[in-house]
């Protein structure tokens, strides 16, 4: 995961990051969780389309900041919300802070 995320980030906290998120959700670490979790925030930074030209949209904010915006407000929003679509809140908020 960390060879895909922007900047390399170490994998030692990535898997702390997303750690604390999944305990804010009270859902069990496994090793399937954390690959959804890494698979939606680099999706969400790489966007939906096959190719360059059919990503004009794309979002280009690095998946740990997606993360850190998702554990800031993890707990005020996991009552409304599961972490799946506040990662697209987090992802929409910081394109548009841009």
């Amino acid at each position: 995961m960390s060879s895909l995320f922007v900047g390399h980030p170490p994998p030692a906290q990535i898997k702390a990051e997303i750690d604390k998120l999944l305990f804010e959700f009270s859902v069990e670490p496994t090793y399937d969780e954390y690959d959804r979790v890494g698979r939606v925030l680099f999706r969400l930074r790489q966007g939906h389309g096959r190719d360059e030209a059919e990503r004009p949209n794309q979002l280009h904010v690095p998946e740990m900041e997606i993360l850190q915006c998702m554990l800031n407000d993890a707990r005020a929003m996991r009552k409304y919300m599961g972490w799946g679509e506040l990662s697209a809140i987090c992802a929409t908020e910081l394109t548009i802070g841009q």
